[in-house]
Formats: structure tokens, C-alpha cells, sequence
């Protein structure tokens, strides 16, 4: 019963908004959330942030800890198996892979890409849903869509995702900011979308959404 008052109240957010907001694209959000068993009950900070200190005891070689000594540490420290399991997912070094606990039991992922001074960010909810924040806005917006039908959008992340203040209490909200060029990251500008992810004060997605892109 629980579990089916939470999906008919997410549905219910999801017919909501598209009645009143019919420039706006929603996927549902089993679409847009990631489940993973290895994250199920959360994710453990405490755990990583052990594993991250053994890690960068690891000579460097390069820019990065030696990969040999961070596979022995990975494979000799139960601790370290959610960092190792959620840097294969997202396709990374669990040396550039750092985590923080923010609002009621959600974690971000950051993603380093020490080549080019990027970072992706990644929500972790509670229930264990991994989103990845750096979304094209034309997903989540009809209008946007018809407004760059075929442009090459080039998406970074323009720091890290802010918990938003929620004045009734009944979600936790984030807004990540989106910087979007085209054709590559040091062509032509065309502006900053602001990415809002709700969820339930339990931690179960309720929907993505975009307003418009800014110039600034």
C-alpha cells in the first residue's frame, strides 16, 4: 500500500504539471532513475571517505594515483566495493571520483575529467537511484526542442547541484546549472539552462524539469 500512495503521488505530480505548464516535456521518473542494488539502502560517505584516504596514500603516476596500487587497495578493503561499483558504472577512476552527504540522505557524485577541468555530477537518492545531473534540456522541454530542433549541443556542468530550501516541507528539490555551447566547448555560447530535479521527502523521484536557457 505504501509503496502504491508514493507512485500515485508522483503520477499525480507528473499530470499536474504537464495540465499547467504545456510547454514542458516530463519523462516519467522510472525513466529518468537509475536503480542499483550495491546502492540500495544509500550510499555509505563514511565508507568512502576511508577508501578515498587509502587511495590517495597511492603514489602518483602522472596525474592519477598508480591504477595497480588502487586495485590492491579496492580489492583488499570491503569498504571500498560501493566507490569501486559506482566508478564502473559512471565509467571512471575511483581516484577522480569524490562523494558529499547533502540534505536528508542524498549523496553527489563528482566526476573529475583532470584533462580538460570538467566535472559531471551525479545525484544518489536514498532509495538508491543514481541520476546523472548533466542532461540536454531539450528532454525535459517541447519548447526548447522546437527551438533548437537540430543544434549541437555541447553540455557541462556549471558547478555542483544546490539542494533548494523547500518553504512547505513536503520534497527535497536540487538545481544543477548547465553550460551549453555549440559544436564543442570553446565554440559559440548559446546560454545556461537550470535543471530542477524533485523528489519526496522519502527520496523517490517525482520529475526533471527546464525552464528556458539564459544568456547568463
Amino acid at each position: 500500500m505504501k509503496n502504491y500512495m508514493s507512485f500515485l503521488f508522483k503520477y499525480k505530480c507528473y499530470i499536474f504539471a504537464l495540465l499547467v505548464c504545456p510547454g514542458f516535456a516530463f519523462a516519467m521518473p522510472s525513466e529518468q532513475c537509475k536503480f542499483h542494488p550495491f546502492i540500495k539502502n544509500g550510499f555509505n560517505i563514511q565508507d568512502y571517505k576511508r577508501c578515498a584516504t587509502r587511495i590517495h596514500q597511492c603514489p602518483v603516476k602522472g596525474i592519477l594515483p598508480d591504477n595497480a596500487c588502487v586495485q590492491k587497495v579496492i580489492a583488499e578493503h570491503p569498504y571500498c566495493a560501493q566507490l569501486a561499483k559506482i566508478s564502473h558504472v559512471i565509467g571512471s577512476d575511483p581516484s577522480v571520483v569524490s562523494a558529499k552527504e547533502v540534505g536528508s540522505g542524498f549523496v553527489i557524485i563528482d566526476q573529475a575529467f583532470l584533462a580538460d577541468g570538467q566535472n559531471t555530477y551525479y545525484l544518489i537518492s536514498p532509495k538508491g537511484c543514481l541520476i546523472k545531473t548533466n542532461r540536454d534540456p531539450r528532454d525535459f522541454s517541447t519548447a526548447l526542442k522546437k527551438q533548437y530542433p537540430d543544434t549541437d549541443f555541447i553540455i557541462v556542468n556549471w558547478g555542483e547541484p544546490k539542494l533548494l530550501h523547500q518553504a512547505d516541507g513536503d520534497k527535497q528539490s536540487f538545481m544543477t546549472v548547465l553550460k551549453i555551447t555549440k559544436g564543442c566547448l570553446a565554440c559559440e555560447l548559446i546560454g545556461y539552462a537550470k535543471i530542477h530535479f524533485d523528489f519526496t521527502t522519502q527520496g523517490d523521484l517525482i520529475k526533471i524539469s527546464v525552464q528556458k536557457i539564459e544568456d547568463e
